[in-house]
């Protein structure tokens, strides 16, 4: 395997000292802190790119308020040669940018600098600030001068990245793209003497990122977040991340304290986020909820029902709505149509989202079994799967009149209320569900066969659904 391409040095120099041996006894710091060195990729330009890892952490006094991102120099850590370490952004730095080490109103930095090479030469370097933004800057000149410090933002324009806790890392992969590693927390920094200091590593989070021509020179354009690692376990701390491939494969290292994983990146996971400027369609796998489109209003109705639950005939008026269900292998969505006249469930349907599509499914099997005539009344609440307007053309070329109640008034469809109350009592909370497919058939069963055909209703004078539709109306008709 190979390592994937990018510096990633770590700088924890605080005013531009030179680390030679002499100053570290001058400093009283033992020499066990001393760096070793090793041959990394290499950097056109000024930088020389024989970076150094620590052999062991910073000593404590360079923990925070380390200077920001992109390094400067003739060469980088390059001992026993006496060399300086500048920063960009940092004051009185001969070559550097002035300015604070973070963007305007931001916190000290935090260390962990994370520096990459982009196509054109220019290195980009992200690191972390206490009050829990990263910050980046650029450098065209190899390393002598940076742009000033700006927040680390999901571009163009985006929100900022949120990461006050353990290292943030950019790598450049084979292919040209990139990869950011971070835990996506909000909050400030927490002191290193505080035991919780170190929490918060889990889950993982993913940033995909391009390259971009802009006036200035090549800029990183960074994708929304996804999750790339998670454990159970929420104390599980996961970190010290390195990237590396084989071929086409994209392999992430990390470890958690007390033992080290190695974990293979979805390929079509890396695919989404770094085409994600370019993917034009509307994403439906995995899909749970469909809100109306920005800037369009819901499309009203009146109520046509008023709490008024009974219809003198069948294929009248009905009622229905959407309720939750979990099942192992996550949240399961029934959706009903309920007919008023005598309480049978007409219409239902069950899935693992909760789209427009659920309740014209629902909407789709009662009209196929009971063929109403134009007119019906559907009566519902005003979740935005009922206010939307696929559903209300759907309505509309069926001949069906959608009704709604008063918004947050439950009373107001107290019908598809009590039978959720009901299935949930009698079906969903006797036992566990394992996955959708179990769920459906034990609905099917329970719908059709006992709550339509068995189980009485006070409302109906204790008949069933289907024996008050035969034109039964008392027990001693159907005993006769």
């Amino acid at each position: 395997m190979d390592k994937a391409d990018g510096a990633g040095m770590h700088l924890f120099d605080l005013k531009q000292r030179d680390w030679s041996l002499e100053v570290l006894d001058a400093l009283e710091i033992p020499r066990s802190w001393m760096p070793k060195t090793y041959e990394g990729p290499q950097v056109t330009g000024a930088v020389t790119a024989r970076a150094a890892r620590p052999h062991r952490s910073p000593p404590p006094a360079c923990t925070t308020g380390v200077k920001s991102g992109v390094p400067s120099g003739e060469s980088i850590w390059r001992p026993p040669q006496r060399t300086s370490v500048q920063a960009v952004g940092a004051t009185a730095a001969p070559g550097a940018i002035s300015g604070s080490d973070s963007p305007a109103g931001g916190g000290r930095v935090a260390e962990e600098q994370s520096v990459t090479v982009l196509s054109d030469g220019s290195l980009f370097c992200v690191y972390r600030t206490i009050d829990g933004w990263p910050a980046w800057a650029d450098s065209r000149d190899g390393g002598h001068t940076g742009t000033p410090p700006a927040d680390h933002t999901y571009s163009p324009g985006g929100r900022r990245v949120k990461h006050p806790r353990a290292a943030n890392f950019v790598w450049r992969c084979a292919n040209g793209r990139f990869l950011y590693w971070f835990h996506n927390h909000g909050g400030h920094f927490v002191p290193l003497h505080d035991p919780t200091g170190y929490e918060d590593r889990n889950p993982v989070w993913f940033s995909g990122g391009i390259e971009v021509d802009t006036p200035e020179g090549q800029v990183i354009r960074w994708s929304q977040p996804e999750i790339g690692l998670y454990d159970d376990d929420p104390y599980v701390r996961m970190s010290y991340p390195d990237l590396v491939r084989e071929g086409h494969r994209f392999f992430l290292t990390e470890t958690q304290k007390d033992k080290a994983r190695v974990h293979e990146i979805p390929r079509a996971l890396l695919e989404a986020m770094w085409n994600q400027f370019e993917a034009a369609a509307v994403a439906r796998e995995g899909l749970l909820l469909e809100l109306p489109v920005a800037g369009a209003a819901p499309v009203d109705a009146p109520d046509l029902i008023g709490q008024a639950f009974h219809a003198e005939n069948m294929n009248e008026k009905w009622c229905g709505d959407i309720t939750y269900i979990k099942t192992w292998k996550g949240w399961a969505f029934l959706a009903v149509v309920i007919d008023l006249h005598s309480r049978k469930v007409v219409g239902w349907a069950v899935a693992d989202h909760m789209r427009t599509e659920l309740v014209i499914e629902a909407l789709s099997m009662a009209l196929t079994h009971r063929k109403p005539a134009s007119g019906v009344i559907y009566h519902s609440d005003r979740g935005c799967q009922f206010t939307s307007a696929e559903f209300a053309k759907f309505c509309k070329d069926n001949g069906v009149r959608r009704s709604f109640g008063r918004t947050g008034v439950c009373y107001d469809n107290a019908v598809s209320e009590s039978l959720f109350a009901t299935v949930k009592k009698e079906l969903i909370h006797t036992r566990p569900w394992v996955d959708l497919s179990t769920l459906r058939k034990a609905l099917f069963s329970w719908i059709e066969e006992y709550y339509n055909r068995q189980r009485r209703h006070s409302t109906l004078g204790y008949l069933t659904p289907h024996e008050f539709e035969s034109g039964h109306r008392t027990l001693e008709e159907v005993a006769a």
